[in-house]
């Protein structure tokens, strides 16, 4: 993971699985909201992620792209007011989860 971002990382998420690689990015603490946490699962097939429900589920309504929306990366990108931006490529999909701050709503 670290040659593909060429930065340093933090260590694997605990979740780590066959066909999976996690990561923090940046190190630092688990509780800083100074880091994101990077998943890629390198054969997803052609499921939709869960962020991509939602768009689905709630369209292009105002209240729908409050939730969640489309975005231009890869073959398709969501990101949804969880903070949770995920990324199709290919069979591969990359879910990258910000952190939120205290006072975001």
């Amino acid at each position: 993971m670290a040659q593909l971002l060429d930065a340093p990382i933090g260590k694997s998420v605990a979740d780590d699985s066959a066909g999976t690689t996690s990561c923090a990015y940046p190190p630092g603490e688990a509780g800083s909201y100074a880091q994101a946490d990077i998943a890629i699962e390198w054969d997803h097939g052609d499921a939709p992620s869960f962020e991509r429900q939602l768009v689905n589920a709630f369209g292009d309504s105002d209240v729908g792209r409050m939730v969640a929306h489309n975005v231009q990366l890869g073959d398709e990108a969501s990101y949804s007011s969880e903070g949770v931006l995920s990324i199709r490529t290919g069979k591969a999909l990359v879910t990258i989860t910000l952190p939120m701050r205290p006072d975001s709503e």
